[in-house]
């Protein structure tokens, strides 16, 4: 695997929370940008993310601006009629624990609260430590994510409960209907770029003409990530799963398991991989109708 790009300069701006901040939408460029300065270069943000990221709302990324320089983002993505996500806000790492983040989420929310109309659905996901600011604003936690890492290696075993093709070479419509099924909400935009990961692979398991099961895995910053994988069944995602290992064995893997999901974090164990952090999912209103037992792996940034 060819080495991953380094994370590019960011700037060093010296303010704390009573700095002149501004709020303003992003150009591509600057979004490139400051989606590497605000992740860090451990993060495990997949390379071909942010035009993923980027795709799915153009007009939703916000740029934090400290007397006149960039030094976080902000995502309020419409993901359909009265649903929306909050990504973010992410600082650059000297700026965190400022105030910075937390006197901008306010707007962010009811910018996006605004498009949404009333009684809206929101999703979001912070750290345990952001929790308590975000239950004053009306949110509740719906789901645990584990960060599972550790180095891939090929499966010990191989099951036959399944049919393995490229994604690519199923009919995009059964895909997506197959995910929105699963996610509880259409991921049109990301799962078009899912589908022929660059550097990665995708996968559908059928049984006969009928998906059972998707999975995907697309190199990072630090080896591989693998997710979504999404499976019928445990034994389906562990054919998923050891066929993405196979991909990218003896590199370092990453998944985010729901918490909710023992199977899920029983089969992320069988490879050896090791629970870390943890993000909850939190929602402003009912939320998606998740299938989280068939879920086994999650993206990255609130866009599962």
């Amino acid at each position: 695997m060819s080495s991953s790009p380094a994370v590019r300069d960011s700037p060093r701006v010296d303010a704390d929370a009573d700095g002149a901040r501004t709020c303003r939408r992003l150009s591509r460029a600057e979004f490139d940008r400051a989606i590497h300065w605000a992740t860090g270069a451990d993060s495990h943000l997949g390379l071909d993310d942010t035009a993923a990221f980027w795709g799915a709302d153009p007009e939703g990324w916000w740029g934090i601006e400290v007397d006149g320089s960039v030094v976080g983002l902000c995502g309020t993505l419409v993901r359909a009629p009265a649903f929306g996500s909050l990504i973010g806000p992410y600082l650059l790492p000297h700026l965190r624990g400022r105030g910075i983040g937390a006197a901008t989420t306010s707007f962010f929310l009811d910018h996006l609260r605004g498009l949404l109309g009333p009684d809206p659905s929101i999703t979001t996901d912070v750290s345990p430590g952001q929790r308590g600011y975000f239950e004053d604003a009306g949110f509740h936690v719906r789901q645990i994510s584990v960060l599972m890492s550790g180095t891939a290696s090929a499966p010990q075993r191989v099951s036959n409960e399944s049919e393995l093709r490229p994604l690519a070479m199923i009919p995009f419509e059964e895909v997506e209907a197959y995910d929105s099924a699963h996610a509880g909400i259409s991921r049109r935009d990301l799962l078009r770029r899912w589908v022929a990961p660059a550097g990665g692979l995708a996968l559908a398991a059928l049984d006969g003409k009928r998906i059972v099961g998707i999975g995907v895995i697309c190199p990072a910053r630090n080896g591989y990530r693998a997710g979504p994988l999404v499976a019928d069944s445990p034994g389906i995602a562990e054919e998923l799963l050891g066929a993405l290992c196979s991909r990218a064995a003896g590199e370092g893997l990453v998944i985010a398991v729901p918490e909710s999901n023992a199977d899920a974090l029983t089969l992320a164990s069988s490879y050896r991989l090791r629970a870390g952090g943890v993000h909850l999912r939190m929602t402003h209103g009912p939320g998606p109708d998740t299938h989280w037992q068939q879920i086994y792996g999650l993206n990255s940034l609130s866009l599962r």
